[in-house]
Parts: C-alpha cells; structure tokens; sequence
C-alpha cells in the first residue's frame, strides 16, 4: 500500500484498492479500529476520484457498513447498506446480483435490529429475483429462502415458515 501510494499518489485507484484490500484483512484480524480507519480512507479516496456512485466506491461503503456492524454502530452501517443498495439499483439495475446482494445486507440488518416490517419486501425481493435467476436450488436462493423463513417464523406467520423452511431443506437434498 504504501508502494502505491508512493508511485500513484494516495487517490489513484490502485492505491485505494490495496487500502481497501489492507482494510478487509484487518478486519479479519479483528483489528477493527486500523481496520475502519483505512475503510474510511478507502471511501473517502473512491469519493474523490471516482465519485460516490461509481461501483468501486459503493464497495468501499458496503465494506465500512458491514464493519460498522460488526462493531455495533447498527446507525451509521444502516445509512451506509441503504446508500449502496440506491446507487447499485441506478448504476448496476436493482436485479443485478451485487444489488440483490446489497438488498439482502439491508434486509438482514432490519432483521437484526426487529425492524420486521422493512425486512420483509426486501426479503421476499432478494427471494424471488434469485428464484428467477439462479433457480431454486442455487444455494444462494436458498439462503434467501431460509432468511425469509426465520422472518416468517418471527412474524408468527407459521404455516409459511414451515412450508420455507421445508423448501430450503428440500434444495439441499
């Protein structure tokens, strides 16, 4: 990274892609606080050179959000998932898979904070833009089987969760 820097300058692209790639094995590390400083170095930097919707910078949000997350500032990660789940709809279309993948964390981060009603619609979109997509057996679709299901469960909605869940069993057999 610091080659990059030292060559490219600190706003060059692949510069900022090593500090998210530093920012990422950080963060596996669990060495949380580097590791968030560099992600905000990384979108700060995309920002500038690229713009806020450039796919690149999207990344560099989605890594910051699910980081924020993991710390618990579910606030901050939530603003983040939003603002990425937008600019992937406009710039990728909202059925590409990296905005279906960015519908899923917003919808996993309401799950986890009991918002059930925001949850749901973006699960059940995740679900059936997969099922078209992948097929039923993907097993990508069937993680958003299994999700909506537990969502299911926790709405006491249980006839639909047991027929969910029945299918997403069914999928792996």
């Amino acid at each position: 990274m610091a080659a990059r820097e030292a060559q490219l300058g600190v706003r060059h692209p692949k510069t900022l892609e090593a500090v998210n790639s530093l920012a990422l094995v950080l963060k596996k590390e669990e060495k949380l606080n580097e590791a968030e400083r560099l992600c905000r170095k990384a979108l700060v930097g995309r920002e500038a050179a690229l713009g806020e919707m450039h796919p690149d910078t999207l990344v560099s949000a989605n890594n910051l959000a699910a980081l924020l997350m993991q710390q618990g500032d579910v606030t901050s990660a939530e603003q983040l998932y939003a603002r990425v789940m937008k600019g992937r709809e406009i710039q990728l279309g909202v059925e590409h898979p990296s905005t279906l993948i960015s519908v899923n964390n917003l919808a996993s981060l309401y799950y986890f904070q009991g918002k059930l009603d925001e949850a749901e619609p973006l699960l059940r979109r995740a679900l059936t833009a997969k099922e078209l997509q992948l097929g039923g057996r993907h097993p990508h679709t069937l993680i958003a089987v299994h999700n909506l299901a537990c969502l299911s469960r926790d709405r006491g909605k249980l006839d639909e969760a047991e027929s969910l869940f029945r299918k997403a069993f069914e999928g792996l057999v």
